[in-house]
């Protein structure tokens, strides 16, 4: 939610009125009719997919009345991260009826912010998007557990800052030609270790200058969007400054293509097929074939939703 501080004010007072009343009303002029929801269980884009969730989760629909009784929801706070952006942090109950024993389900949460843009197209089968210019925090690796780590160390404190940041979602991967096999949609244990804070920053594994291995892996967080007024990211520290840079990473015009199968290669082929089929022309050069965005929590090991992105050489946007 990226508004300016007098707007934020009535933002979170409209928050605080939805969350204790859960949702009744929900006050629909508080949200982009394009607002995105996604959770472990479910994805969606649109205010009124919002709204009929928020209704059955309640217990407001006929759906809802029918599944769930001692629907709740409490807001615990409403913190604004930046000029224009803010984080809730809540705990939604409800309990399941329709099993014998009408088990109590509680879940604790916070919303994250996502790299805004904006829909140029929609597909049955694809979406154009454009982003806008945006800073962030880079690393090349060869295990993606390693670009995870020094990442993780950055945003956990090893900036000039000092400070705890919160990148935007989702985080992105530059994956070169000949390097889809590689990628698997689940979150490794591993993975999720190396996003911890820790007194050593891991480095990721250094690959020999040869011209047969050709480019590396590069991770990106995004750290925030000048257009936005979000202010420049500090630096990295020292210590992981052979490791982790800054970047700033241009505007542009992507095909995107959401997906949960295992392999990446066939989702990249198919939206390939799709953007010439609808002569648009995709893109990619041996330092990136495409992009693979990732929107689970660091810290999780639930799938949750995945995208490749492919660049647009071609396109009438």
């Amino acid at each position: 939610m990226l508004l300016p501080s007098p707007a934020c004010a009535a933002l979170v007072a409209g928050l605080k009125r939805e969350y204790s009343s859960f949702f009744n009303p929900m006050e629909m002029e508080l949200y982009d009719p394009q607002v995105t929801f996604d959770d472990p269980m479910i994805s969606f884009t649109g205010a009124d997919k919002f709204k009929a969730n928020v209704d059955m989760l309640s217990g407001g629909s006929a759906v809802g009345k029918l599944l769930f009784s001692d629907c709740g929801l409490v807001m615990h706070s409403c913190t604004e991260d930046g000029e224009r952006a803010l984080t809730t942090r809540w705990t939604l109950q409800f309990r399941f009826k329709l099993l014998p024993w009408k088990p109590l389900a509680q879940f604790t949460g916070a919303s994250e912010r996502e790299l805004p843009f904006a829909l140029l197209r929609r597909a049955g089968d694809y979406e154009v998007r454009r982003y806008p210019l945006f800073d962030c925090a880079k690393v090349e690796y060869e295990r993606r557990v390693d670009g995870l780590g020094v990442l993780g160390a950055y945003t956990n404190g090893a900036n000039e800052a000092g400070a705890e940041l919160k990148p935007l979602v989702p985080s992105l991967m530059s994956i070169p030609t000949g390097e889809w096999d590689e990628f698997r949609e689940s979150t490794t244990l591993s993975a999720a270790k190396a996003t911890r804070p820790a007194r050593r920053a891991p480095c990721a594994r250094r690959v020999p200058a040869h011209p047969c291995l050709g480019p590396r892996q590069v991770m990106r967080w995004p750290m925030g969007v000048p257009v936005l007024g979000d202010a420049a990211p500090p630096a990295p520290e020292s210590r992981i400054q052979g490791e982790a840079s800054l970047e700033s990473v241009p505007s542009c015009v992507v095909g995107v293509r959401s997906f949960s199968d295992p392999t990446t290669e066939p989702i990249v082929r198919l939206l390939r097929q799709a953007l010439r089929r609808d002569g648009l022309a995709p893109g990619g050069s041996e330092a990136e074939e495409f992009r693979l965005a990732q929107f689970d929590a660091l810290n999780s090991l639930n799938a949750r939703r995945s995208e490749v992105w492919v660049a647009l050489d071609e396109h009438p946007w």
